[in-house]
C-alpha cells in the first residue's frame, strides 16, 4: 500500500468525532473493490484445503497470534518483545500459563483468551458485550484503564508535543452512540461483505473512543471477531496487523481523514488492501506446510477437509455421504490410506471401525488452569467413542 495512494488525505487538526445516532453509514465503493473482495473470499475458502501436522498447526497459530497481538499492543506503548509475546501465546494455547506474570505478559495472555474464542463473542452484541470484552482484555493489566467501564470524561488524542489531534465523543453521549453502533452491527452489518462491515465498525468505535484507555486494542480485537464471525473464519491464520499498522502514521491518518471527510471510501480501500495482502501471505505459508495432500486425489482431499470440519469420530457410512457417488468399500479404502499416511486416526475393525481427523488440532483455550499431560480435551478425537 503506497503512501502516495492516500496523499490527498490531508486535514487540519484537531479532528472531531461526528455524532451519528442512529448509525446508518453511507459507504462509497473504492475502485476494484469487488475483485479484491472476491479474491479474499476465495482465499478464505482455499485455506480449508490445507492440512497441517499438529506441531506445524500449533507453530502457525503461535506465530500469527503473537505477531498480531504484539503489533497491536506495541502500537499503544507496550514494550514486550515479540519473542516473549510468542512464548506467552504458546503457553496460553497449551493451557499452561505461569501462575504469576507481569502486566505486559498478562495483556498478551488476555488477548489470546479472547482471540481464540470467537464463538463466545458472536453477535448479536450489546453495550455490555463491549464492556465485558474490554474488561477481559485489561483485567490485571492496567487499572487506570478502568477495565469494562465506559469513560466519564471527554476523550482526546494528543501528539508527543501535547498538540490536540482528535476529540472523541462527549462522555454524556458515549453510551447512546455505542448502543447505536452495536445495533447497526446486529441489524444491518450482515448486508455487507465482512471486511467492509468490520472496517466501518472499527472506525466508528475508535471515533467514539468509549474507554479511557485501550480503545485501539479493544477495537482491533472486535474487528477480528467480526471478520471471523461474519464470514471469514480463516482470517485467524492471517497476520492482519502486520499490514494494517505497519505504517502507524498512515494508519492514523486514514482514521482521522475518515472522521474529517465523513466518507468511508479510503478507509475501506486501505483495510481491503491490508487484509488481501495478509491472506495471500497466509496461503503461501500454509501451502509450504501442507501435509500429505499434494499427491492425494480429489476424493481423499474432500474426505480430509470434511473430517477436519466434522471434528469427532465418524463411520464409513457417514463419510460416504460427504463424497456422494462413491461406494462404502471405495470410501473405506480411501480412509484407510489416510490412516496409513497419518492424516486420520482409526479405532475398531471392519464394520465397527471409526475414524477421526488427526492433524491440526489443539485443546480449547478456556482458562488459566493447567491441563495435566495426557488428558484429552473435551471433544478431542484422540478419545475413542464410548458405547
Amino acid at each position: 500500500m503506497a503512501d502516495d495512494k492516500y496523499a490527498h488525505c490531508i486535514h487540519p487538526y484537531p479532528v472531531r468525532h461526528r455524532r451519528r445516532v442512529p448509525f446508518r453509514p453511507q459507504i462509497e465503493t473504492p475502485p476494484d473493490l469487488v475483485r479484491r473482495l472476491v479474491e479474499i473470499g476465495h482465499l478464505d475458502h482455499e485455506i480449508d484445503r490445507y492440512i497441517l501436522s499438529e506441531p506445524d498447526y500449533l507453530d502457525l497459530l503461535v506465530e500469527v497470534l503473537s505477531v498480531n497481538i504484539h503489533q497491536s499492543v506495541k502500537l499503544e506503548g507496550s514494550r514486550i518483545a515479540l519473542g516473549e509475546a510468542a512464548r506467552t501465546t504458546r503457553s496460553t494455547l497449551l493451557g499452561n500459563p505461569p501462575r504469576h506474570m507481569e502486566s505486559s505478559r498478562r495483556e498478551v495472555r488476555n488477548h489470546v483468551l479472547v482471540w481464540t474464542q470467537p464463538a463466545r463473542w458472536h453477535p448479536p452484541w450489546s453495550r455490555e458485550t463491549v464492556e465485558a470484552l474490554h474488561g477481559t482484555l485489561f483485567d490485571g493489566v492496567d487499572e487506570e484503564a478502568r477495565p469494562g467501564e465506559l469513560t466519564r470524561k471527554q476523550m482526546a488524542v494528543y501528539s508527543d508535543k501535547g498538540e490536540e489531534l482528535y476529540i472523541g465523543c462527549p462522555a454524556e453521549h458515549v453510551g447512546k452512540e455505542l448502543d447505536s453502533l452495536v445495533d447497526w452491527v446486529n441489524r444491518h452489518s450482515g448486508a455487507y461483505f465482512p471486511l467492509v462491515s468490520a472496517a466501518v465498525f472499527f472506525h466508528e468505535f475508535e471515533s467514539i473512543h468509549p474507554f479511557e484507555e485501550g480503545n485501539g486494542r479493544a477495537g482491533r480485537t472486535l474487528f477480528h471477531l467480526l471478520l471471523e464471525n461474519q464470514g471469514l473464519p480463516n482470517s485467524r491464520f492471517c497476520q492482519v496487523e502486520k499490514y494494517l499498522i505497519r505504517d502507524p502514521e498512515l494508519y492514523y491518518r486514514i482514521l482521522r481523514w475518515t472522521d474529517f471527510k465523513g466518507s468511508y471510501l479510503e478507509l475501506v480501500d486501505y483495510f481491503t488492501d491490508a487484509l488481501l495482502e495478509s491472506y495471500r501471505e497466509a496461503v503461501r505459508r500454509l501451502e509450504a506446510k501442507d501435509l500429505l495432500t499434494h499427491d492425494l486425489d480429489e476424493t481423499g482431499r474432500r474426505l480430509l477437509v470434511r473430517a477436519r470440519r466434522h471434528g469427532t469420530w465418524f463411520s464409513v457410512r457417514e463419510a460416504a455421504a460427504w463424497v456422494g457417488g462413491r461406494g462404502d468399500q471405495t470410501v473405506r479404502s480411501h480412509l484407510n490410506e489416510l490412516v496409513r499416511r497419518g492424516a486420520l486416526r482409526a479405532t475398531g475393525a471392519t464394520r465397527s471401525r471409526r475414524y477421526a481427523f488427526a492433524s491440526g488440532t489443539l485443546p480449547p483455550v478456556v482458562s488459566e488452569t493447567r491441563v495435566p499431560e495426557g488428558t484429552p480435551p473435551p471433544g478431542d478425537p484422540q478419545a475413542p467413542p464410548t458405547g
